[in-house]
């Protein structure tokens, strides 16, 4: 598990600028749709009794989905995390819901996959992540009876981007972390999270 991506990801928690949101006194300061920017996620691994951090250059993009915001993000360097993006769902307070997928071809189709809640300090609030070892949830505890181990993480820079952002509640967090838990991944899940009307508790 050591070469566990989390050789890719995203965020440790300590550092950072909070996230800022769209609001009027920012506009003059707005990334324009369609522009990016470099930021960084830095990501914690506790298993196997280790600890791994990593930490990452990535490229924000700003976009749109229905009107509303969507931050798109690549990481820089395949060497490390594999081809490795997410999608980034901002709310009206600075936080919002995300996922992170990504993996290496040359470790015979390993993959990983992210997906969760995130504060305005950019620090993951809820989360999970699989890979081909099983599941990782958040906090620094490790492996136990039904996790092979945990992650913290958190991201640097996200971009406040030149659009009103989509004010999430925080239930349309609790249904894609609903759905995370309840095994759903990659493409399936990047979909939940970029659908905000989705709401509540994870229906199936």
């Amino acid at each position: 598990m050591k070469k566990i991506v989390l050789a890719v990801t995203a965020a440790a928690a300590a550092l950072a600028a909070p996230i800022a949101t769209a609001t009027a006194a920012h506009a003059a300061d707005a990334t324009p749709i369609g522009s990016s920017t470099i930021g960084s996620l830095d990501e914690l691994t506790t298993t196997g009794g280790q600890t791994y951090h990593h930490v990452f250059d990535v490229t924000y993009t700003c976009d749109t989905l229905n009107g509303k915001s969507l931050i798109t993000y690549k990481a820089l360097d395949p060497n490390q995390t594999g081809p490795a993006d997410g999608t980034i769902v901002p709310d009206a307070t600075g936080g919002g819901v995300f996922t992170l997928r990504g993996g290496f071809d040359n470790m015979t189709g390993y993959a990983y996959e992210f997906g969760g809640e995130f504060g305005s300090d950019g620090v993951w609030t809820k989360a999970s992540a699989t890979d081909s070892s099983g599941t990782f949830h958040l906090g620094t505890d490790g492996a136990n009876g039904t996790d092979v181990g945990s992650v913290i993480g958190k991201f640097n820079g996200v971009p406040t981007c030149a659009t009103a952002m989509v004010d999430v509640p925080g239930n349309h967090g609790e249904y894609v972390s609903g759905a995370a838990h309840a095994g759903i991944k990659g493409q399936a899940l990047a979909k939940i999270a970029k659908d905000v009307t989705l709401v509540g508790p994870y229906k199936g």
